[in-house]
């Protein structure tokens, strides 16, 4: 990829297992936010979930892969009052992908 050539990326979140309990009810109301560069996405909260499923795919356009070389993944427990707690992240490095081609991981937060 040539610097200044944009790209798209795709991140697919299908599923969390034995997420960590953040609620004092024993249980978490998860959602994932993807960042990549300075955009920002999430998907839908899961309420008293600690294996969610979301299925949700969330498309970034106009990627400098030269500028973004990461991926930014961080679980979230959503609080109604109060500020939402991270209870996993992760990078995944963009280098590890072939461009246009689709590649499933499972990641250990």
């Amino acid at each position: 990829v040539e610097a200044g050539e944009m790209t798209t990326v795709v991140v697919k979140i299908i599923k969390a297992t034995d997420l960590l309990i953040a609620d004092l009810s024993g249980s978490s109301d998860p959602y994932v936010e993807v960042r990549v560069g300075q955009v920002r996405q999430k998907t839908k909260t899961i309420m008293k979930n600690l294996n969610p499923t979301w299925n949700e795919t969330l498309t970034f356009n106009q990627v400098d892969l030269k500028a973004q070389q990461h991926v930014y993944i961080t679980v979230y427990d959503w609080d109604r009052i109060g500020a939402n707690e991270a209870i996993g992240k992760l990078i995944v490095p963009l280098s590890d992908h072939t461009q246009g081609q689709e590649k499933q991981q499972t990641l250990k937060l």
